[in-house]
């Protein structure tokens, strides 16, 4: 009678185990995990980014899942698709698991997407001229109201200022200090020249004053 049961327990069980998944067959899907690439797009509107990521190479051994929203994108007759709209500044974590056979639903690989943060500011006039300037950057991370933003490029732009003046002065000294070594060094060359020219014109000046010629 136990032998009975027994059985009939194993038999009701069977359908539900799940055969072992192999290690080539598990290493193949990691290959074909491995070559899901993701780029992404961007749209601006209301002075805000939104990003939609493009997913290529998703074949239907494999589907991905969105670790922020949760949602799962399959090939479903495309090996490339569209995700849905992010805002920016976020990094995004996408999940590759198995979804055939013995190894469906083994996770093969994560992947990362980072999204770079939008500036709304960046076009503003204040930033004519500094526009390789972090605050004034389109892509960069600025978290500060308008009129902290204005003030800051303001004092960014006297200082860039006031930086150049000086490197002006110091360039006008440098030169002033080569031409007066020079002269120390060499003088006892054109001394003698400059004396003689010197000369050479006074007794000019004074032969056409005397002479008339």
């Amino acid at each position: 009678m136990k032998k009975i049961i027994f059985v009939f327990l194993l038999f009701m069980f069977m359908p539900s185990m799940k055969a072992a998944c192999d290690y080539q067959t598990l290493a193949d899907l990691k290959k074909v995990a491995n070559n899901v690439s993701f780029t992404y797009d961007y749209k601006i509107k209301n002075d805000d980014a939104t990003f939609k990521i493009r997913i290529a190479n998703l074949f239907s051994n494999i589907y991905i899942q969105d670790s922020i929203s949760n949602r799962t994108y399959r090939n479903e007759g495309s090996s490339d698709i569209v995700t849905k709209s992010y805002d920016s500044g976020l990094t995004l974590r996408f999940d590759i698991y198995a979804s055939k056979g013995d190894c469906r639903d083994s996770l093969l690989t994560s992947k990362y997407v980072k999204l770079p943060y939008y500036n709304k500011y960046y076009s503003d006039a204040v930033c004519k001229g500094v526009s390789n300037y972090s605050l004034c950057e389109r892509w960069s991370q600025v978290n500060l109201d308008y009129s902290t933003f204005y003030q800051s490029v303001l004092n960014y732009k006297k200082r860039v200022s006031e930086e150049q003046v000086t490197k002006e002065e110091e360039k006008s000294e440098t030169i002033f200090d080569s031409l007066a070594d020079f002269w120390v060094k060499y003088y006892y060359v054109f001394l003698p020249l400059i004396i003689i020219i010197c000369i050479v014109v006074i007794v000019r000046t004074i032969k056409k004053d005397t002479f008339g010629f």
